[in-house]
């Protein structure tokens, strides 16, 4: 036992330091470039709506350093490369034949990663040195020329294989890689290596305590699949590195060595090294997938989803059954007017986020507002206690408007919609925010229109946004309100909102939501089977045009 922990020290020791340390060895017994190019050229082809790929730069002799991008291109996205040593094309076979399960294994892990994730796989960054020698063609050792810690990467000496170049980032082939970086953003990022043993390691400039969550989920999905999970010796300080650039860039990354000096058949990787790869591979995906912060529709009765509620004195927060929006229930927030300002509102902590997207649906059966500049807020976003992003209604020149406020600097900006909003219908209300210095943007978005927008402002004065709140989250001089609230969504990405002829919001205009319109034709507000979901034409009663309008979107 202490000879193997001697020799683990040893070998992190070996891989974190500048000075690397290998013997020589040949090119693998593997595809030259032009055969396994086109393969991977003919696998993407074979699936036109699932995968692609595209020339992202050129090598120093001229040579189409091509990208495969597979999958959802809205989702989470994942960054492989092999062969960024030329010779160590074992990389480039085994991302080959994960592209390929992943395409054609119709297995259940695949299938999620193609619906929710983008993969992009390099499979050759070195194209010229492809299963041939390690250098580029300039005899740089590519993963010694990235610019973290540059200097003290690798040789100074042009003829040695670890020779780190003139200069940072001097060779076209790394500046594709830091160009893919900076475009992509990928959450992750694997750089695969081959001839130096089997393990992986994460980068020094990454979060330690999210490495090791992460890794446990390897191990866990390695031992549910029943393979062994690669050996975790650590982050590497990796002077020059590919992962040091893009971990400096907030990517999560992991450099990979997937064979000692002997390598394995083409055969041999597909039946021992990518059952191991494939758990690796695919709890980075699901990590990398596109999270929403919050989604309640409140059908548990409770605000367990929420951090809390907040009420000022006579004001209530409560869920009921009464006009939901989806399922059976939906939150009420009242007011009883008496103070000048007032809340009633659930919330929600989050973590610190530099642009938001927070969605609900609000129903308005009175909304107290009598004066000029009287007003309330469905949703609004805060940072450090601050608020810094405001939906709601407001009365100006005697009409009410929807309203969008947002903190620009050290002042305000407040914006009006051309129209106005009516009571008693169902309203799906989306407030964007980004936080910038110069570009910052506030944006309401009605029923999936833009309603109102704010550009170009300084929104950072009080830091990224960490709190969403929804109901009545704040109200100046008003009487009594009171709105009901459903199908509450907080997300870092864009929110798709369902169309409003979607009834039941269950994804689909189907017999369900004509059962609901029907079920409430004739009726008027205040009758007892009056439902406002299907009042689509905002004229408080639910009548054959209603009718008419869900049905000609069924099936949408």
């Amino acid at each position: 036992m202490r000879t193997k922990i001697i020799l683990s020290i040893l070998i992190v020791s070996l891989i974190s330091s500048s000075v690397y340390v290998s013997t020589t060895h040949a090119a693998g017994p593997y595809r030259d470039y032009n055969t396994f190019i086109a393969a991977f050229k003919n696998l993407a082809n074979a699936y036109p709506t699932l995968a692609s790929y595209e020339s992202i730069g050129k090598t120093v002799e001229g040579r189409d350093i091509l990208m495969f991008k597979i999958g959802n291109p809205n989702g989470g996205k994942v960054l492989f490369d092999g062969a960024i040593h030329g010779w160590e094309s074992l990389g480039g076979e085994l991302l080959y034949l994960y592209a390929k399960w992943l395409l054609t294994s119709n297995d259940s892990f695949a299938n999620r990663i193609l619906t929710r994730d983008y993969t992009l796989i390099i499979p050759a960054p070195n194209t010229d040195g492809y299963n041939r020698w390690r250098v580029n063609a300039n005899n740089v050792d590519l993963n010694r020329n990235f610019a973290t810690n540059w200097e003290n990467a690798g040789s100074t000496d042009p003829t040695s294989e670890w020779y780190r170049g003139p200069a940072p980032l001097s060779e076209p082939e790394s500046q594709t890689l830091v160009k893919v970086f900076q475009e992509y953003k990928p959450r992750f990022y694997v750089n695969l290596h081959a001839g130096d043993g089997i393990y992986y390691g994460g980068s020094y400039y990454g979060n330690r305590t999210y490495y090791s969550s992460v890794v446990t989920k390897i191990n866990s999905l390695s031992k549910e699949r029943g393979v062994t999970a690669f050996s975790y010796l650590g982050q590497f300080s990796g002077a020059g590195y590919a992962i040091s650039d893009a971990a400096r860039l907030g990517i999560t990354s992991f450099l990979m060595e997937l064979s000692g000096q002997t390598y394995p058949t083409l055969s041999e990787i597909e039946q021992n090294i990518l059952p191991r790869f494939i758990p690796f591979a695919t709890i980075l995906s699901q990590e990398s997938e596109t999270k929403d912060l919050l989604e309640d529709n409140f059908e548990t009765g409770n605000f367990n989803t929420w951090t809390g509620t907040s009420n000022t004195l006579g004001e209530s927060t409560t869920i009921g059954n009464k006009f939901p929006r989806q399922g059976s229930k939906s939150a009420t927030f009242k007011s009883n007017g008496n103070s000048g300002f007032e809340g009633a509102f659930c919330y929600r902590a989050i973590s610190p986020s530099s642009e938001l997207y927070a969605r609900g649906y609000f129903l308005v059966t009175s909304p107290g507002i009598v004066e000029n500049n009287d007003r309330f807020f469905f949703i609004l976003l805060k940072a450090n206690g601050n608020g810094i992003a405001y939906a709601g209604w407001r009365k100006t020149q005697g009409t009410i408007k929807w309203n969008l406020i947002i903190r620009d600097g050290n002042g305000w900006i407040s914006v009006f919609s051309s129209e106005s909003p009516s009571m008693n219908q169902w309203y799906c209300i989306e407030l964007h925010w980004v936080n910038s210095a110069t570009n910052g943007i506030g944006e309401l978005y009605v029923n999936n229109q833009l309603a109102c927008s704010i550009r170009n402002a300084n929104t950072t004065a009080f830091g990224p946004a960490d709190q969403a709140c929804f109901g009545l989250a704040e109200l100046y001089n008003c009487g009594p309100t009171q709105v009901y609230c459903d199908a509450c969504k907080i997300s870092k990405t864009d929110i798709t909102s369902p169309p409003e002829w979607d009834l039941n919001l269950d994804g689909s205009i189907n017999a369900l939501d004509l059962v609901i319109a029907s079920n409430a034709h004739g009726s008027a507000l205040g009758s007892p089977d009056w439902d406002p979901r299907a009042d689509l034409n905002a004229d408080e009663t639910v009548n054959i045009l209603d009718l008419v309008t869900v049905a000609s979107h069924l099936e949408e």
